[in-house]
């Protein structure tokens, strides 16, 4: 009786460690980068939906020309990571709205997408991926000018 409960006990603590490893094997995480190539600063307006926490988070400005924030995400969520934000030139109040996602089918990452969408005339937008591993890590590359 001792045996078959210290064998589950042990069953479970395995179990248990599995799982855990597993979890923290499996959590994706994204890198951002966001350059201003602007003659204008450059604001954060708004973000959301973020899978995970964005560690630092986001630069309420960014300086003129060259300059570029970074920000890291790593998801909770084993199977995707992704999220939306805006930044705003100051001197035409043209906005960027950025938006990296990557998302697993079965067991296999999904190239990731990076949408930039320029909010009118008078900014433009781009977004690149890079460092795409098949763990789920990857970066998100985007640009406004």
């Amino acid at each position: 009786m001792k045996q078959n409960l210290r064998r589950t006990l042990l069953g479970l603590a395995a179990m248990t460690t599995m799982a855990v490893a597993t979890t923290s094997a499996m959590a994706a995480t994204m890198t951002v980068y966001v350059k201003n190539d602007t003659t204008s600063t450059v604001e954060f307006q708004a973000g959301g939906g973020f899978q995970g926490v964005p560690s630092p988070s986001f630069p309420t400005t960014i300086i003129p020309s060259g300059t570029t924030a970074a920000i890291s995400v790593t998801s909770p969520y084993p199977t995707s990571t992704g999220g939306s934000f805006y930044y705003r030139r100051q001197d035409n109040l043209k906005r960027c709205f950025f938006v990296p996602s990557r998302t697993m089918s079965g067991s296999v990452w999904n190239w990731p997408t990076t949408n930039a969408t320029p909010s009118a005339t008078g900014v433009n937008c781009s977004g690149t991926a890079s460092s795409v591993s098949s763990n789920g890590n990857w970066t998100a590359n985007f640009r406004i000018y």
